[in-house]
């Protein structure tokens, strides 16, 4: 969709959803811009790597109003280079230090220095992240962060870790200015596209509603966990206390930081049952600000499944049955679902 700079109602700030992804979060979105076609609507849409090939999977309705998209992981090489592009660049390298090296908890504080830190990337868009990664000051910052956090893991996994960590900010911050104007963002998660949300809303000072479905942060630590790109705990003195090792605790720390400052900057903060509200509390978020709006449920269309069920256990009171409500997709780790059921009926037969 070509570009359009008519300021909308609300931007959505996605992040691998809609409108390339069918259903969850998705089709959420999609009867949202049905539903309301009194508002129009711009769409900031953060991707992987760009596929040409892609196709929408919804045909977006006539109050969207423009469409934008950024790729945080796209290998294509940036085509300007200029070595000398990272000079005077030291209040930049002191942000880094002092967001990599701080123990404090996220605040006003690190977020203006995160903010400041985009500014810096967006204005000098003539300096490629190959450029400034290559950059000498670079190489002394990272040997500082190594040195302070990480000096019991191998440099060389550190080096790559932390690059795949800040090369997506930098894409990041370079389509920042390609973001919609709205009177109001809102976004559904606390990632990427809720950093981006929330430093648009700063910018701008419009209002930002953070709705979160599944919590972002949550699933990101089963993700890092489990992550066999994350090189193993390599200690020389292995820590007992320190199963993750420091290259996980970095990345699960960034995203707790970047979910914290996502729900302080949020206006209003959405949750769908009570357990995911007392979750987005416990990462940060103001309990004053969360509103819980539960799904809505049709309860009398599964009348006829709760009859035929009845009537089948009636039949074969002996059968075992797993209930399982989901999309059979890898984040919903269904194979631990079923294994867990039979180590249970192994177990307890007359479960």
């Amino acid at each position: 969709m070509a570009r359009n700079k008519v300021e909308a109602d609300i931007c959505l700030v996605l992040e691998g959803t809609y409108p390339y992804v069918s259903g969850g979060v998705s089709t959420w979105v999609h009867q949202i811009l049905e539903m309301f076609p009194e508002w129009t609507f711009s769409l900031f849409y953060l991707g992987a790597q760009h596929d040409p090939k892609a196709k929408f999977k919804y045909t977006l309705p006539k109050n969207v109003v423009s469409m934008e998209e950024v790729y945080l992981f796209d290998t294509k090489p940036e085509s300007i280079l200029l070595p000398a592009g990272v000079k005077n660049w030291q209040l930049f390298y002191e942000s880094i230090r002092r967001l990599g090296l701080r123990n404090a908890t996220a605040g006003d504080h690190d977020f203006e220095l995160l903010s400041s830190l985009m500014a810096h990337i967006e204005d000098h868009s003539r300096v490629s992240f190959d450029t400034f990664w290559k950059a000498r000051e670079t190489w002394a910052v990272v040997r500082e962060l190594y040195d302070r956090n990480a000096s019991d893991e191998s440099f060389l996994d550190f080096f790559w870790a932390l690059r795949f960590l800040i090369q997506p900010m930098w894409k990041l911050a370079r389509g920042l200015h390609r973001l919609p104007p709205a009177r109001l963002y809102h976004t559904a998660c606390t990632g990427y596209a809720g950093i981006a949300a929330a430093l648009a809303a700063a910018r701008t000072q419009r209002p930002l509603i953070l709705t979160e479905h599944g919590i972002y942060l949550r699933e990101r630590i089963v993700d890092i966990c489990g992550s066999p790109w994350i090189p193993q705990q390599k200690m020389r003195c292995p820590n007992p206390d320190d199963p993750l090792g420091s290259l996980r605790r970095m990345w699960i720390g960034f995203f707790d930081e970047i979910s914290k400052m996502a729900y302080q900057r949020a206006d209003s903060i959405v949750s769908l049952f009570d357990k995911n509200a007392k979750a987005q509390e416990h990462f940060g978020a103001d309990p004053q600000k969360i509103t819980i709006i539960p799904n809505g449920i049709p309860t009398e269309a599964f009348e006829p499944v709760i009859e035929k069920r009845a009537q089948r256990r009636a039949e074969q009171p002996q059968s075992k049955v797993v209930g399982f409500l989901g999309r059979v997709v890898s984040i919903k780790d269904v194979k631990t679902l079923i294994r867990t059921a039979k180590r249970v009926i192994d177990e307890l037969p007359d479960v």
